[in-house]
């Protein structure tokens, strides 16, 4: 509720105040330049050609046809106004500010709906240097930057297509907004999981953009007042003087921040738009004078930099105090008071120099912490390895399953410890030894695959076929970034040191021997009986090598049969504090089948009855515990209902525990 009051007081403090700046302001750009070239518009298909033929100015209207056409209707409606000799003017001002005002609450929306702090969110909506900006000066780059924000927004959510298609818009309303695509052409070779989504979008956003330049390339009119604008230039007006000749500031810039992504291999797609958004400020700080740099950039880095430290606001402030101060003062004419403009001439560039020091700083702290939390889970350094260990019929199979299908199963593979039994089954030795036996095991050799996956290097070995009981051919099991080594002794000390998580699964016995017979049966060629038997001859080697994994485990999975066909799952974890977090989490979303125990050695607890449990449950419960859900999928995961979605649930929390709050 504390945090609803401060949104409308913002939102309300900030309408107010454009409200009445835009009855009682005509800003210097609006009025010179933009409205007048907004009314020469008519049916003129080159609307550029006309204007330069009247004896207009090239800087009049230094947008694209997206910006053109999102003015239209107030076009519409000043020409029809002056058909009925109304002298309508005011109502091209008026309509360009109020297109200003809904992009900058369509920014204030977004940021909402992402839960960005109220305090970064009124930072934006009550700066005075974008108020100056917008409504004083009159620019109209708030408009490409809302449509930047909005891709951006769509972009983090999955929406390539849609993403796409407003980020082609936004290049369409200024074309040097294209300075981001590299960004996401190197982004997508070092991170494949997000390789589809980024093409998908590079897909929709390339021809929305260049059809809103291609149809008019011919016009001599629009290159010069469009791709020859002042804009253009600006990019390489700054720069240090080298004998003869001068090193251009932003392209040594530019080419850093794409080294600098590309030497952070895998990371976030928001990281990814920081850095975009970072190349606009970087631009902004290099020039001071041209700040609609800024306005792209600025909110992109304040949308997605969560959370924002206190240092960094600090930095922001005052770097935006500096630059307001020489904003203010580089517009200072007072070349009648000699003196009093050399004081101001003082006050510009100590601004300058502190706009562009701090700017530095502020552009390398936002990198930095964007790296920081771009990579949550360490993707860029090793894939997520879980080990599952039980008795043969618990459902490990079954658990790497649905594990696979949640995370992606193009980037994840399993090492299945069944592949390393030593021998095949008509070998002599089964008629002394099972396979849970480790000495019937290559332990070794599933160490070193392990060990091998873990480091993204690919590697072979044989599949063990359980319905011949024969090994096929080497499969090479290929780079991922998840990695589910399970087995009967995947939890053995062998794997202490390559697993994030270790989970061991039990299941009452009655329970376990109908799983296994259904199975063995269905899928390896056995009868009823040969199963049975076989589970009695191996009920000592369980007791001695398989059941005492549950000391080694993270995560302890006990499943039982209840009345009416119910199954419970019962978690407790080695983290003490994961049960009681679970719990809660639990509580929030009403799930009501549950209950919390602790026994005598303190351990605690969660049941769950999982025959109600849906996977839409599982899904929201994912969405807002796990430090950053599109970090860990590369889709929205199609979680099941009932007991698979409670163990695909339970074992991602944990793994987010693990991760990142260990």
């Amino acid at each position: 509720m504390g945090r609803l009051r401060l949104n409308v007081a913002v939102l309300s403090l900030g309408l107010v105040v454009r409200i009445i700046l835009i009855l009682i302001v005509t800003p210097k750009l609006q009025s010179q330049f933009y409205v007048p070239f907004l009314a020469s518009v008519d049916g003129n298909l080159d609307p550029w050609k006309k204007w330069l033929s009247m004896g207009g100015t090239q800087e009049a209207f230094p947008y694209g046809l997206s910006m053109l056409f999102v003015h239209l209707p107030q076009i519409a409606l000043y020409n029809a106004l002056e058909l009925m000799e109304f002298n309508s003017l005011h109502i091209l001002t008026i309509g360009s500010l109020l297109l200003v005002a809904v992009s900058e609450l369509l920014i204030v929306r977004i940021m909402h709906l992402r839960k960005v702090p109220v305090l970064i969110i009124g930072f934006f909506f009550l700066n005075p240097l974008f108020i100056y900006l917008n409504y004083f000066q009159g620019a109209n780059d708030i408009l490409p930057a809302a449509l930047v924000v909005l891709s951006a927004h769509l972009l983090c959510n999955k929406k390539s297509r849609s993403a796409g298609l407003f980020l082609g818009l936004a290049i369409g309303m200024k074309y040097s907004l294209a300075l981001t695509l590299p960004f996401f052409v190197l982004y997508s070779f070092d991170n494949p999981r997000s390789r589809s989504q980024i093409r998908l979008f590079l897909r929709y956003s390339l021809p929305v953009a260049l059809g809103c330049y291609v149809p008019f390339i011919f016009s001599s009119a629009f290159r010069k007042m469009i791709l020859s604008s002042l804009e253009a230039s600006s990019l390489l007006s700054f720069g240090i003087p080298m004998g003869n000749f001068e090193i251009a500031i932003f392209p040594i810039v530019y080419i850093f921040l794409l080294y600098w992504l590309w030497k952070a291999g895998r990371t976030s797609i928001e990281t990814l738009l920081i850095f975009a958004g970072t190349s606009f400020v970087a631009i902004s700080i290099a020039n001071p004078t041209t700040p609609g740099w800024l306005l792209w950039g600025f909110p992109l880095i304040m949308l997605l930099m969560q959370p924002v430290s206190a240092s960094f606001f600090a930095l922001n402030s005052i770097f935006l105090l500096s630059y307001s101060i020489f904003i203010f003062s580089n517009n200072v004419n007072l070349e009648s008071n000699q003196m009093l403009s050399e004081y101001i001439q003082t006050i510009t560039n100590a601004s300058f120099t502190l706009t562009t020091g701090i700017g530095a700083i502020l552009v390398i702290s936002a990198l930095r912490q964007s790296l920081d939390i771009g990579d949550l889970y360490a993707f860029g350094k090793n894939p997520l390895v879980i080990s599952i260990a039980g008795d043969s019929g618990v459902g490990k199979d079954t658990l790497s399953s649905v594990l696979k299908d949640a995370f992606g199963s193009k980037h994840a593979i399993e090492i299945c410890g069944d592949d390393f039994h030593r021998f095949e089954r008509r070998h002599p030795i089964w008629q002394n030894t099972t396979h849970l036996d480790p000495f019937a095991n290559n332990l070794k050799l599933w160490e070193k695959n392990l060990r091998l996956a873990k480091n993204r290097q690919p590697f072979k070995h044989e599949i063990y076929d359980h319905e011949l009981g024969l090994f096929s051919e080497s499969t090479i099991k290929p780079k991922a970034d998840l990695v589910i080594s399970q087995g009967l002794h995947a939890l053995y000390p062998n794997f202490d040191d390559l697993s994030d998580l270790r989970i061991y699964i039990s299941m009452d016995e009655e329970l376990r021997v109908s799983n296994k017979i259904s199975r063995d049966v269905a899928q390896r060629g056995k009868t009823p009986d040969q199963v049975m038997e076989s589970i009695i001859s191996r009920a000592g080697d369980s007791n001695s090598f398989i059941q005492p994994q549950r000391e080694n485990a993270d995560l302890l999975i006990d499943i039982s049969s209840k009345e009416d066909s119910e199954t419970e799952i019962r978690f407790s974890s080695r983290n003490p504090s994961f049960a009681g977090k679970l719990f809660e989490i639990l509580e929030v979303f009403e799930v009501h089948q549950k209950n919390f125990s602790i026994d005598d050695s303190g351990r605690q607890t969660v049941g769950i009855m999982t025959n109600q449990f849906s996977g839409s449950t599982a899904l929201h419960v994912l969405e807002s515990n796990l430090m950053s859900f599109n970090q860990m999928f590369e889709r929205r995961p199609d979680i099941p209902d009932g007991y698979q979605g409670v163990l695909t649930m339970v074992v991602f929390l944990a793994i987010d525990w693990e991760k990142c709050r260990k």
